[in-house]
């Protein structure tokens, strides 16, 4: 024998599990794309470190140059006599301080490259990284910046994809009792062998059996109210956290703005410094080599100038990860 059933009809019970299921996988398409662009994100900002410290460890170079040659220059006017031994002390006192500080520089650029590749999965540190930082975000306004994020965060979409689950949630605990049609069949087969006396050697008989049933639970002991309000709970709460995730989103927005739009500023002061401490530098140094200025107020004018240069690049730097911070937030990042 053989039989068959096959529910008919269940009150949109089974449509709306599938359709739950495909939310679900939609969920977790958003969890894992969620792990991407934190990745990306802790990538970028290593990435940015190392931009800067390069920049850093260039700078440093310029300035070792820019003090050998000032070594030079004292040993030959301690040659001539226009020139005492202490000046040509200072000078390779500082010819040293540079290098230590290039040396620091550059383990820091180790180390950081050493975790950027424990990101990205590669094992090679020789590589360039490009110094020049360009920013996006300069002519934004931050009302701008917030409709996008509401749109293309992923925590949100996360969130807002988790309370139309417990919606369909509600909607299948509300059917839980809804009426049942099923089709069910059978077909029976007999077959037989008779004895010596029978006339016949062997008989058979067969059957085909249909029907149709239908269920209806009238009385479930509260069981679907229970579910239903279970399921309310559970929305009523998704929506809670939702709402307070979009108000903590726009605060971590305006706070990265007001700093982002602080560093746009520091960026345009240090850049009139960088002006100012160049020319200062250009007449020490003349003044240094014709003997009119002493290698103190030579290597002071030297510190100005670098550190002008470097608080300028810095501050862009720091600028650019707040851009990333911000794309983040966005949902933009990406490997692609």
């Amino acid at each position: 024998s053989a039989s068959a059933n096959y529910l008919l009809y269940d009150s949109g019970q089974r449509k709306l599990q599938n359709e739950k299921n495909e939310a679900n996988l939609e969920l977790t398409e958003l969890q894992v794309e969620n792990l991407s662009q934190t990745l990306f994100f802790n990538a970028s900002q290593l990435y940015y470190s190392i931009a800067q410290a390069m920049f850093n460890f260039n700078l440093l170079q310029s300035a070792i140059e820019e003090s050998k040659e000032r070594v030079r220059r004292a040993k030959i006017n301690f040659d001539f006599g226009s020139g005492g031994k202490v000046e040509v002390l200072n000078a390779q006192v500082d010819v040293s301080r540079d290098s230590l500080n290039l040396l620091s520089v550059y383990t820091d650029i180790e180390n950081l490259k050493w975790q950027l590749n424990q990101l990205t999965l590669r094992e090679d540190i020789n590589y360039k990284v490009d110094t020049t930082i360009v920013l996006t975000y300069e002519m934004f306004s931050v009302a701008a910046l917030e409709e996008e994020m509401m749109l293309g965060n992923i925590e949100l979409k996360t969130l807002r994809r988790n309370v139309e689950l417990l919606v369909y949630d509600e909607r299948i605990a509300s059917k839980i009792n809804s009426p049942t049609i099923n089709a069910n069949g059978a077909y029976n087969l007999n077959y037989q062998n008779n004895d010596q006396k029978s006339q016949l050697d062997f008989s058979r008989g067969s059957g085909l059996n249909v029907g149709l049933a239908a269920n209806w639970n009238f009385v479930d002991g509260g069981q679907k109210r229970v579910q239903e309000q279970l399921a309310q709970v559970n929305k009523n709460s998704a929506e809670i956290d939702l709402n307070n995730k979009i108000n903590e989103l726009k605060i971590q927005l305006n706070r990265l703005w007001n700093n982002y739009k602080n560093n746009l500023l520091t960026m345009r002061l240090e850049s009139q410094n960088i002006n100012t401490t160049a020319v200062n530098f250009e007449r020490v140094r003349e003044l240094f080599n014709n003997g009119q200025q002493s290698s103190i107020e030579f290597r002071q004018a030297q510190l100005n100038m670098i550190n002008a240069q470097s608080q300028y690049f810095n501050a862009r730097a720091i600028a650019k990860l707040y851009e990333v911070e911000i794309d983040f937030l966005l949902g933009k990042l990406s490997f692609d």
